[in-house]
């Protein structure tokens, strides 16, 4: 949906990670936000660094370049979070 974020280590290969929203005027949660950003900076090549900096945008702001090789993207309206890579913590449902 356009207002889904879209997560991608900035700078380097890897891969994209898209959060759900449950609608456009939803604000996610900031804890849901940087797991997101923490597992798409685990699954780049800049895994094993200590902080990567992640791309975040909706995904309405994120397209594919025509004739763009595949994983190529063009993002603007995006913010940066610098995270730790990895795994989300395992939350319970109620």
């Amino acid at each position: 949906a356009p207002h889904d974020l879209w997560f991608h280590a900035h700078g380097c290969a890897g891969s994209h990670v898209v959060l759900k929203g449950p609608d456009k005027k939803a604000e996610p949660d900031k804890s849901l936000v940087l797991a997101a950003a923490a597992l798409a900076a685990l699954n780049s090549k800049a895994r094993h660094a200590a902080k990567v900096p992640v791309t975040c945008a909706e995904k309405r702001h994120v397209r594919k370049p025509r004739g763009g090789k595949p994983g190529l993207a063009i993002v603007t309206h995006e913010k940066s979070i610098m995270v730790r890579p990895a795994e989300p913590a395992a939350r319970e449902e109620t």
